[in-house]
Formats: C-alpha cells, sequence, structure tokens
C-alpha cells in the first residue's frame, strides 16, 4: 500500500529538518498503553451512522482530550468492529474501551 515507505520518507524528512540523529528524537518518544477491544456483531455496516455509537465515541474523545487516541473501525474479515484506545492510564482505557464497547453490541446486535 505504499504506507511503510511513505512513513520512511516523512521520518528521513523530520531527521533533516531536525538536524539530530533518529536515537535522540526516539529518546523523547512517549510509549502509551494501546486497549483493543472487538466487538462482534451481526453485521457491521451503518455503525458509523448510528447516533449513540458517534454520541458514545465523542465521550470517549473528550475523556482523551489531547492525551490519547481513539479508533474504531469494522473487521475486514469478520463481523466484527474493532475498539482501540491509546493513552497514559490503562485502567482507564479498558474502561473506555469496554463502554464503548457495550454500546456498539447494543446497537449493532
Amino acid at each position: 500500500t505504499g504506507d511503510g515507505v511513505l512513513t520512511a520518507l516523512q521520518l528521513a524528512t523530520v531527521l533533516v529538518d531536525k538536524q539530530q540523529p533518529l536515537s535522540r528524537l526516539a529518546a523523547s518518544f512517549i510509549r502509551y498503553p494501546q486497549v483493543l477491544v472487538n466487538c462482534r456483531v451481526k453485521a457491521s455496516a451503518g455503525w458509523e451512522k448510528n447516533v449513540r455509537i458517534s454520541q458514545a465515541m465523542a465521550d470517549v474523545e473528550k475523556k482523551l482530550a489531547d492525551s490519547g487516541r481513539l479508533l474504531v473501525r469494522p473487521s475486514g474479515t469478520e463481523p466484527l468492529i474493532r475498539v482501540m484506545l491509546e493513552g497514559p492510564n490503562e485502567g482507564e482505557l479498558h474502561m473506555m474501551a469496554s463502554e464503548l464497547a457495550e454500546v456498539i453490541k447494543g446497537e449493532m446486535a
């Protein structure tokens, strides 16, 4: 798909712009925990237009603010909707992912 090539080019651009070795730039990288929950559904079509799911996602994004990220997407091979959260507090991530997963399951069952 070219994602790796694009990422490598963007990284090379940053290295040239910053005039620093990758080891120095990597030292400032903060690794956050990641939580993934798979929601088994009958069919994933239409999930992104569901008002309750959209509101639950907005609530999670508001809680995360600028300290993390949320990714919700359907599986390409199974009847699943995947909920992935990253942020500084793993316990809170698990709680938010579980709550969002319950909304998705309730709406898409």
